[in-house]
């Protein structure tokens, strides 16, 4: 009895290790897009990058056409994959992650030229977009804690934050460098400075709420 329970234990650590060595050794930009949806909703990190990195075009030229600013653009598209990133757990799977995607940057955008005052034509082709049911409120802490006039709470935090990440933010946000300039500026690949960017963004937003709370 001894011999068969050890002999189960055995195996189970050596199917749990062989799932792992897939997942290790599988490279993520193999995987379906439903697949890292499923990894990520159990906060696999590497599955948030692959998805941030397929989409990250679609959804820049989509906002860039309606802001025609590419700094913008950009800033949005982050905001953008942090909202739905944090949404993600809260996805249905009976959607398709791309067209949830796109409403949500397409609210984004509307709430962002609100804000702003700014009249531009929100029309939007894709039509599939009008199936979901998403929100367009930008949360409590992205609208009273990242604008301007409260700067300086911002700016108090930034010193929590790693070196890199500190500077990252401060040249993005602050002195309105492009992506391009940024990579230039710290001479990093665009993509790392994308991710970096993005996850700076998070932990600053989680910093702060830890203040509002």
């Amino acid at each position: 009895m001894v011999f068969v329970e050890k002999d189960l234990i055995k195996r189970s650590v050596k199917n749990q290790l062989s799932t792992n060595f897939f997942l290790l050794k599988s490279q993520m930009d193999t995987l379906s897009i439903e697949d890292l949806v499923h990894l990520g909703k159990k906060k696999e990190q590497k599955a948030y990058h692959e998805l941030f990195r397929r989409f990250w075009k679609p959804i820049y030229h989509f906002l860039l056409k309606r802001t025609n600013d590419e700094h913008d653009a950009e800033l949005l598209s982050i905001e953008v994959f942090t909202k739905a990133f944090d949404k993600l757990s809260s996805f249905n799977l009976n959607y398709q992650f791309e067209n949830w995607l796109f409403t949500i940057a397409k609210n984004h955008h509307i709430d962002h030229t609100r804000k702003v005052g700014k009249q531009q034509d929100l029309h939007t082709d894709i039509t599939s977009q009008q199936l979901f049911n998403v929100p367009s409120e930008v949360p409590t802490i992205e609208d009273d804690l990242i604008q301007k006039e409260k700067l300086a709470l911002v700016l108090s935090h930034l010193d929590k934050l790693k070196e890199d990440q500190r500077a990252l933010m401060e040249a993005f946000y602050i002195d309105d460098h492009s992506l391009k300039q940024v990579s230039e500026k710290f001479n990093l690949p665009i993509n790392t400075v994308k991710v970096k960017i993005f996850r700076s963004r998070k932990r600053l937003l989680q910093l702060l709420k830890n203040v509002a709370d």
